[in-house]
């Protein structure tokens, strides 16, 4: 009769032929041409080429690794690719039509690894080697991609809140060259409208410059009026296509099983909710919470040198979903009985309003991977 020990001899010994009969392939994705690489568990090159972001090339791409896994007698393949929300989409939809799943490598992750180079070089090469370093080193902690996490919501929601968050920064910097040409114009008149983010603002100030270009003799001056009412056109513009997709957005979400998250849970509303599926997409490939809020960025890790040792911030996830959790955290503290009471309590302990409210964050996060994970309503507990 076998021991455990021979057991657990028996299952590493399994474990570890799985992984040396891996074929590994890092990619490092561009906008036009893609960088990739082949290698196995040692990092030894087997292939490395440049792929064009087409389906010709991508076809090309999937026989050749097909064929170095027959070459090699390869059991597995594991493909890694480092940020595929943005010029990595298109390619990572058409490997999951060959492959089951794909990794999802944080830029962080080949960072360091640049990082721990002698040279600290910046090639398409090294990064695509820093995916396949994380590929062998990280795999556990990765988040996979599979053709069922492509989700259609999810997929338009990314699109839309893309688009949205442009339009957002765009009206942000027209505010601010309104706002500096009226300094310039009338500083008294800045003082008393403060900032222009109403229509009504915007509208007044249209005719305070309309007036100048009347009766203004200064070219300066009008110059500047000129600009003024132009950027104002534009922010007006903006709103309307801001307005446009949060609409498109509630209708997509308003009768989805995102609705009872949304109706339940204070600080989340159609716009975060929307950022967060944009990122998530499916929640179950997320097989633990702390791999969720590590995928977030708002997991802790250990930091400690000679009798220091403390817990501090990764920042290793998605920067999108950091800033998402910060929003909502917020509102929370504000609006919440539970999430200000919780708050508190780590500020009674001598955690800084910083700590404290990463710890809200990463609160927030857990409770939100048990609603999505379990597909439930939010149910406020009875405080005390």
């Amino acid at each position: 009769m076998e021991t455990i020990t021979q057991k657990i001899d028996i299952l590493q010994s399994i474990n570890f032929q799985h992984l040396i009969n891996t074929l590994y392939v890092g990619i490092d994705p561009h906008k036009y041409i893609h960088h990739i690489l082949i290698t196995n568990r040692a990092m030894d090159k087997l292939g490395e080429f440049k792929v064009h972001n087409n389906q010709t090339d991508i076809n090309e791409l999937i026989k050749e690794i097909n064929k170095i896994k027959e070459e090699h007698n390869f059991n597995n393949v594991v493909i890694g690719i480092e940020g595929y929300h943005g010029n990595g989409d298109f390619i990572t939809r058409n490997l999951l039509k060959e492959f089951n799943s794909i990794y999802e490598v944080p830029v962080a992750l080949t960072s360091n690894y640049r990082k721990s180079s002698i040279y600290r070089e910046k090639t398409d090469s090294i990064d695509a080697k820093g995916v396949i370093n994380a590929l062998v080193t990280n795999l556990p902690k990765l988040s996979v991609i599979t053709s069922k996490s492509n989700d259609r919501i999810a997929i338009m929601l990314r699109d839309l809140t893309m688009n949205r968050n442009r339009f957002v920064s765009s009206r942000i910097g027209f505010k601010n060259a309104i706002h500096n040409l009226m300094q310039h114009i009338d500083p008294e008149y800045v003082k008393t409208v403060k900032n222009f983010n109403s229509k009504k603002t915007r509208k007044t100030t249209k005719e305070f410059c309309d007036n100048i270009l009347i009766s203004d003799t200064d070219l300066e001056i009008k110059n500047r009026a000129k600009l003024v009412i132009t950027n104002i056109e534009r922010v007006n513009d903006f709103e309307e296509q801001i307005n446009a997709i949060e609409k498109e957005i509630k209708n997509i979400l308003i009768n989805s099983r995102y609705q009872k998250i949304i109706d339940s849970f204070k600080g989340v509303n159609y716009i975060t909710m929307a950022e967060l599926i944009s990122w998530i997409y499916d929640i179950n490939r997320f097989p633990t919470p702390e791999k969720f809020c590590k995928y977030c960025g708002i997991a802790p890790v250990a930091c400690s040198s000679g009798k220091s040792n403390k817990l501090i911030n990764s920042k290793a996830g998605v920067k999108s979903l950091r800033t998402t959790f910060r929003t909502i955290a917020i509102v929370r503290v504000r609006r919440s009985p539970e999430d200000e009471q919780y708050f508190k309590k780590q500020l009674s302990k001598g955690k800084t309003k910083k700590q404290s409210l990463k710890l809200v964050m990463r609160k927030n996060a857990l409770v939100l991977y048990a609603l999505l994970t379990k597909n439930q309503a939010y149910i406020s507990p009875v405080l005390a």
